[in-house]
């Protein structure tokens, strides 16, 4: 059987944790893991962020092998009125792996963050989804609540920040980068319909033994190269420890990220800045039948 573990944990520079993990087998015995992270500029974007990972888990419930991330803003937004939280409060990223019917585990990745896999032969594969500047020269992560306001979603549009890139590296030698760009159509009804706003990845049981999401904090840990002066950590580096798992067994997400937040980061003089979460999953191989 799958298993399925989640860890989050603040970051040096945050009041609040606006990550937020979690992993586990639904009903029918399909494993999940999901991260969410909240936008540092929104308001109760911890409470989104969690509001965005429940909804994103039910709908999986409901919609088996069919689920997608269209409709999880809408779930999250009912549950975020009932609140009396404003809607900008599920501005948040939203990285989801949830296991097929024939034991495959499918990815969603919407916003930025980083998706891990170890293939059964040893290697290991990692997706790197970033957004791009915009006219600004700031990032803006593509929301699924922007899908929510047509008017701020143009706005978000008009200025620059919805081109995406996603990089592929098997063993830390780069394979090959997608791009796109976040946008909608409307439909003959009038319905807004998100283009781009998700990536898919697909893992097959016989050649993956574990995928694991991650928010974007892998990209905020520095290095101490002088009394009061760090400089950045290679993201690859940092994904090498985090995918170093030991075991599979048990919570192996959350061993793995406690011994490197709690055991290597001190050892090596580094901090990070931005909350960090991760979740995962194991694939059992399929038994070939005779």
């Amino acid at each position: 059987m799958a298993t399925a573990d989640a860890h989050f944990s603040i970051g040096k520079t945050h009041r609040v944790c606006e990550d937020y993990a979690r992993a586990g087998l639904l009903p029918d015995g399909r494993a999940f893991a999901i991260v969410s992270d909240g936008c540092s500029s929104s308001p109760d974007t911890d409470f989104g962020s969690r509001l965005m990972t429940i909804a994103a888990q039910e709908r999986m419930m409901l919609s088996g092998d069919f689920f997608e991330p269209s409709g999880v803003v809408w779930q999250a937004l009912s549950a975020a009125r009932g609140m009396r939280l404003p809607h900008t409060c599920l501005d948040a990223t939203l990285m989801t792996l949830f296991q097929k019917a024939n034991g495959d585990v499918r990815a969603f990745l919407v916003g930025d963050g980083a998706l891990a896999a170890r293939r059964r032969t040893g290697e290991i594969e990692i997706w790197r989804m970033l957004f791009l500047p915009g006219e600004s020269g700031l990032v803006a992560p593509g929301y699924l609540t922007y899908t929510l306001e047509k008017e701020r979603l143009d706005r978000y549009i008009d200025q620059g920040y919805n081109s995406w890139a996603m990089y592929r590296t098997l063993d830390g030698v780069h394979q090959d980068t997608e791009t796109g760009d976040v946008s909608y159509r409307i439909g003959e009804d009038g319905t807004l319909s998100p283009q781009g706003f998700w990536r898919v990845v697909d893992f097959p049981a016989q050649e993956y033994d574990f995928v694991m999401v991650c928010s974007d904090g892998v990209e905020s840990f520095q290095k101490k190269v002088a009394p009061g002066t760090f400089e950045p950590v290679p993201f690859l580096e940092v994904m090498s420890h985090m995918t170093a798992m030991k075991s599979l067994k048990g919570p192996f997400v959350t061993k793995r990220m406690k011994r490197f937040l709690e055991r290597a980061v001190p050892r090596l003089e580094w901090q990070h800045y931005d909350d960090v979460a991760a979740a995962g999953i194991t694939l059992t191989e399929p038994v070939e039948q005779s």
